[in-house]
């Protein structure tokens, strides 16, 4: 949900990366970072954001309030969480992780660019294949995945460095500051935090109830109140339930309807009088719906380059990913 967003989830995976660096190969290959995040967003406050001055103040917050909280959790999670290496593979549905800075994340990670943007992805991508074919497949087949992702943006890298004085005018870090290597850092800590494979099951619950109470109100109320302030409201006054399987998922999900609904709907009650009230609250959004068209043109030229149809935030990654692998594969010539 890119209008909305919980501000300490970056926080926790900047902490958890962190302290994962401290432990050994053998430890670190023992714990799931995903899972680790997770625990210690189920034991913290959330703090919700939907617009650019709400999210600065709940960062400023978190900081001030909870930088040692966020420390003990993570370190608990750390202790509590062990990988099962016996356990097969249970991953979120792919319907929980939509979204534009999701889907980024994701590509950032497959074309191995920390600080790749929305207009700057279709030639990240087309430059990753043209590198792949003119380099050759059986020079791939040779190489690890890793490597052979390395290698697939080498090329454009070194064309396309980009220096520090070019991020700072740009609208898409203007939302972070002014200082270029400031906004270029706390934008891919939010980017990382997209990355991660865990979803707190209540949003999209609040959501819906949010939703069809605001359906059912007068077309006065309607007008008045912002969707995404009501949901922000709840979240932030229900106990965060972090998944990240298709079965924590679902069973989180079954206790959040029987133990939290009413509590939930009358929060969603309380949040529409709150916020009828606060009418002159601050608007400007959050990163990724200030310009909501760079996404859009992005897919239509992969739409291009891909030779596909239909493609959306929900598939994006994994269709670019499909297309690298089948060139390094051969499929493709």
């Amino acid at each position: 949900m890119d209008e909305c967003k919980n501000v300490i989830e970056d926080l926790v995976v900047r902490e958890v990366k962190v302290q994962l660096e401290l432990l050994s190969d053998n430890i670190r290959a023992t714990i799931s970072p995903h899972e680790v995040a997770a625990y210690a967003l189920n034991r913290l406050p959330t703090l919700y954001a939907t617009s650019r001055d709400g999210w600065h103040q709940q960062r400023q917050r978190a900081e001030r309030e909870l930088k040692q909280t966020i420390e003990h959790q993570v370190k608990r999670a750390i202790v509590a969480v062990r990988r099962d290496t016996m356990r097969q593979a249970d991953p979120l549905p792919q319907e929980e992780m939509v979204g534009e800075a999701r889907a980024l994340a994701k590509l950032r990670q497959i074309l191995q660019r920390e600080t790749l943007t929305w207009n700057e992805v279709p030639q990240a991508v087309e430059e990753a294949l043209k590198t792949i074919k003119i380099r050759g497949v059986l020079e791939y087949k040779k190489l690890s995945e890793s490597r052979r992702s390395a290698i697939a943006v080498q090329d454009y890298l070194k064309r396309r460095k980009v220096q520090a004085a070019d991020w700072k005018g740009r609208e898409s870090f203007a939302y972070f500051g002014t200082d270029s290597k400031k906004a270029d850092k706390e934008f891919a800590n939010y980017l990382e935090a997209e990355g991660a494979d865990f979803v707190n099951i209540l949003e999209r619950l609040v959501y819906s109830l949010a939703e069809q109470y605001l359906q059912r109100s007068s077309p006065q109320i309607r007008e008045k109140v912002n969707l995404y302030e009501v949901v922000a409201y709840t979240l932030n006054r229900v106990p965060p339930m972090y998944a990240t399987t298709a079965k924590g998922l679902k069973e989180l999900r079954q206790r959040a309807r029987t133990e939290y609904g009413k509590q939930i709907v009358n929060t969603i009650h309380e949040a529409v009088t709150v916020v009828l009230q606060n009418p002159h609250r601050s608007v400007a959004p959050l990163p990724f719906k200030r310009r909501q068209g760079d996404c859009q043109a992005a897919l239509k030229k992969l739409e291009r380059i891909l030779q596909v149809t239909d493609i959306d935030c929900s598939n994006v990654a994994v269709l670019v990913a499909d297309a690298l692998h089948q060139m390094m594969s051969g499929f493709i010539t």
